[in-house]
C-alpha cells in the first residue's frame, strides 16, 4: 500500500501518528475482534486504487468493528462485497472487509454488509488489526 493512501486512511480515521495512545486502544480493541472468513470472489467490491498488479483476490476476512470505534468505520459504497446486492433499506453492519491478493499483501476497507450474509460467514483463524 502506497504511502500516501495509508496517510489519507489514518487521517480519515483521526490517527496522525502510529504512537498515539489512543492507536493503542485501537490496536488492542481490533486485536480482540473475531474476523469472518468471506466467500471469495467477492462481488461488487471496489478496491480504493488499480491494485491489478497485486493480482487476484485469493482470501478475504470480514470483521465488524469494536463497539467504542464503530463509529470509525463510515463506509460510502452501499453495495454488499458479499452478495452483490445493495445495501440500503434493509438490515446491515458497518464492518471492515480484508481482501488479500496473491502477491501476499492485503489492505482493509470500510464496507456495508447485509446481516444475513455476515451470519453465512465462517469464523476465521486470522487476525485483522486494520491500519
Amino acid at each position: 500500500m502506497g504511502a500516501s493512501l495509508l496517510q489519507r486512511l489514518t487521517k480519515w480515521l483521526g490517527f496522525t501518528r502510529r504512537s498515539d495512545p489512543e492507536r493503542e486502544d485501537w490496536d488492542q480493541a481490533w486485536g480482540e475482534v473475531q474476523p469472518r472468513e468471506a466467500t471469495v470472489p467477492l462481488r461488487g467490491f471496489v478496491t480504493p486504487r488499480d491494485l491489478s498488479s497485486w493480482g487476484p483476490v485469493v482470501g478475504a476476512t470480514v470483521s465488524l468493528p469494536p463497539p467504542e470505534f464503530k463509529d470509525r468505520v463510515s463506509p460510502e459504497n452501499e453495495t454488499c462485497p458479499l452478495c452483490g446486492a445493495l445495501t440500503t433499506g434493509g438490515e446491515r453492519h458497518s464492518a471492515l472487509l480484508s481482501p488479500n491478493f496473491r502477491n501476499g499483501l492485503g489492505y482493509s476497507a470500510p464496507v456495508w454488509v447485509h446481516v444475513s450474509c455476515y451470519d453465512r460467514c465462517g469464523p476465521s483463524s486470522k487476525r485483522v488489526i486494520p491500519w
